[in-house]
């Protein structure tokens, strides 16, 4: 990828986000996930940017109900909205396999 060839720093962080972003609008979020992990775990990444595409990475497991996923996410940088809608959906799985 084009964004790997940044130097390190924010900038190759940055695009990784950005280029996250647009390949979750079209439709490609497989090839989304594995940036915003990325860009999330970055030493260099600023706390807020993070924080922000781990969110995205979690949003888009639970949208594809990829829960183990999403949870494994939550701990690298947990995030208290993302951690209920989490449990939300585990509840909810609970209660189809049960009923």
């Amino acid at each position: 990828m084009f964004a790997d060839e940044f130097p390190e720093g924010i900038v190759r962080v940055e695009a990784w986000v950005f280029a996250a972003e647009v390949y979750d609008r079209r439709g490609r979020t497989n090839e989304a996930i594995p940036l915003w992990r990325r860009a999330a775990h970055d030493p260099k990444a600023d706390p807020v940017l993070a924080h922000a595409a781990i969110k995205s990475a979690v949003r888009a497991h639970l949208a594809a109900g990829a829960l183990d996923e999403a949870a494994v996410d939550l701990q690298w940088l947990p995030d208290e909205g993302a951690a209920k809608d989490l449990a939300r959906m585990i509840r909810r799985r609970r209660l189809h396999y049960t009923s």
